[in-house]
């Protein structure tokens, strides 16, 4: 395992500490997040615009990132 520069680890540990802050302070957002993750070889780009407007049709706040786009 290679050793980190000393100012990097204070920036890693400023950086913890700003999003642990942004957490509390924003009533930890992410709790209320779903996500489906689309593996494989072929189709995700597909899979994952047809799972977006199934959802989206049914009323649900949605979004997603593909290799093409992300809305």
């Amino acid at each position: 395992m290679t050793q980190s520069h000393p100012l990097q680890r204070i920036k890693n540990a400023y950086h913890l500490l700003q999003s642990v802050w942004a957490n509390i302070r924003n009533g930890w957002p992410s709790r209320q997040l779903t996500v489906i993750a689309v593996t494989g070889t072929d189709g995700k780009t597909t899979t994952t615009s047809m799972i977006y407007h199934i959802l989206k049709e049914s009323g649900l706040p949605v979004g997603y990132i593909s290799t093409i786009e992300a809305r």
